[in-house]
This record gives C-alpha cells, structure tokens and sequence, in this order.
C-alpha cells in the first residue's frame, strides 16, 4: 500500500512539473508575439518561471526516476513511462552540452525534446490509467492469496466438521512390515491433501510380485485421498505393507480427526506366491 501510495504521489508531481515545464515555453511564446502586456500575470508568471526553469526540469527528471523506482513496471523494460523517462534524460544531458551548439539549433532541440517527452508521458498516462485509482488498489496476486489462504481454512474446517481429517503441511517418513520387514514411504502434505507417495526402501523379494504394488498403490492413495483402498491381486502383503506405512507417516502430519486402522496381513494368505 505504501509503495502504491508513493507510485501515486510521484505520478501526479511528475504531471505537475512537467505541466510547468511546458508552461515556461508557452509563456514565453506569447510575451515573444507581444501577445500580452509586460504589466499582466503571465508575463510576471513566465519571468518567475524562467528564473526556476532549470531546477524544474532537475526535479523532473529526479521525480521521474524515483516513479519509475516504485512503479510496478521495471524501470528500464520496454514501456511508455520508460521510453519517456529517456527522452527525459536525453533532454537533461542536452543542457549540460548545449554551449557545443550555436543557441538557436540547441533551443530547437531543446522544444523538439520537450514535444517527445510530453507525447510519450501522455501515452503513458493514457496506458496507465490518468486517475491513479488502481495503484491504491490491492494488487490481484495479494488478493488471490487472501482468498487461497481464505478456502484452505475453509476447507480445514469443513474437514473437521465432517469428521474427516486435516493434516499438517511437510514431508513425512513411515515405515511398516509387509513381505519383508522395513517397508519405508515418503509422504508429502500439502494443503491439507496427500501429495505424494513415494516407496523410498523395501526388503521384499521376487520382483513380479512386488513391482506392481510399489508403482501403483502409491498412485492409489494420491487419487482417493486415503490408505482405504484395495490391495493388489496376489500381492496382498506389499500392498498392506505399503498402506500401513503410509498410516504410520500420515499419523505424524495428522493436526485434526482420526485416521483408520492399520491393516493386518493374515498368515494364512496365499497371495505373493505360497508363502507370501
């Protein structure tokens, strides 16, 4: 807010000095055609002017740049505010050479300057919105955030209202028995939603019989959202041993609600190959 607040205030002064800029040159025009009298306001006001010209365009071109510091573009991109920031500059360095050229050639250059600049600022004000009320605003990814931020609650309390469960974001480690003993998964939270599953060790033998558990119960669990689903065909110890490993990682992130029981492997189970 305070950096759009300061975009705004630089803004409007560098309009009112670059107004000022452009006035001295009007001014001028009109006390050169005897347009107005030397006893009327605006030739008083344009000899106040010429005196302070030079520390006009100083603090113009300085309140610019600061603009260009706190606007939300990048103060050397391609846009029109840059584009006239260099014409700004190209106008103030012209000053400091200007004894290099005759007066009349250096003036026309001068005003030649002054019309880019203004045309280009005008431009850029059209591009941008000549109120200012927008940069005062809230920028859109601040507000998609509160309003992320707003759904995660809602969907945590939801979850607990409904008795379901809510977890803690990060990533855990579990481990379980299955054919062999040591099973280990990786589990990552976020947002109150089980990421992934990753078997990262394992002792199990006979590779036709484990290889599919391992690649798709991890699968299964990330699309239901849950360890109740079902087991692999003939391969029923690694798929319980992987589930369970995935209750004892998930009972670490748990924050809210319950989750299910482990699953026994029953000694009697054929699965695996005899044995297994």
């Amino acid at each position: 807010m305070v950096r759009n607040l300061l975009n705004l205030i630089t803004a409007w002064a560098s309009v009112v000095l670059l107004v000022l800029v452009i006035a001295i040159w009007v001014l001028r025009v009109l006390v050169q055609k005897n347009i107005v009298s030397k006893d009327s306001f605006i030739f008083k006001a344009n000899r106040a002017l010429r005196k302070n010209h030079k520390w006009t365009g100083i603090a113009f071109l300085v309140v610019a740049f600061i603009h260009g510091l706190f606007s939300s573009e990048q103060l050397l991109s391609f846009n029109w505010g840059s584009i006239s920031f260099l014409f700004i500059l190209i106008m103030g360095l012209s000053y400091l050479v200007k004894r290099e050229f005759d007066r009349k050639t250096w003036v026309s250059m001068h005003r030649f300057l002054t019309l880019l600049v203004a045309a280009t600022f005008f431009i850029h004000l059209v591009d941008v919105g000549i109120s200012g009320v927008d940069l005062l605003k809230v920028p859109a990814a601040d507000i998609s955030d509160e309003i992320e931020l707003s759904q995660t609650e809602i969907v945590n309390m939801q979850a607990i209202t409904n008795g379901t469960i809510v977890y803690n974001d990060g990533v855990y480690t579990g481990v379980a028995d299955a054919y062999g003993p040591d099973l280990t998964v990786e589990v990552t939270i976020e947002n109150n939603m089980i990421a992934n599953v990753v078997v990262v060790s394992h002792n199990e033998v006979r590779e036709r019989f484990w290889e599919t558990p391992v690649q798709e119960i991890p699968i299964a669990i990330v699309e239901a959202q849950s360890v109740e689903i079902d087991s692999i065909s003939g391969a029923t110890y690694t798929s319980v041993g992987i589930k369970n490993a995935v209750l004892d990682a998930l009972s670490q992130a748990v924050a809210e609600g319950e989750l299910p029981e482990a699953e026994a492997i029953e000694s009697s189970s054929n699965n695996h190959g005899r044995g297994h």
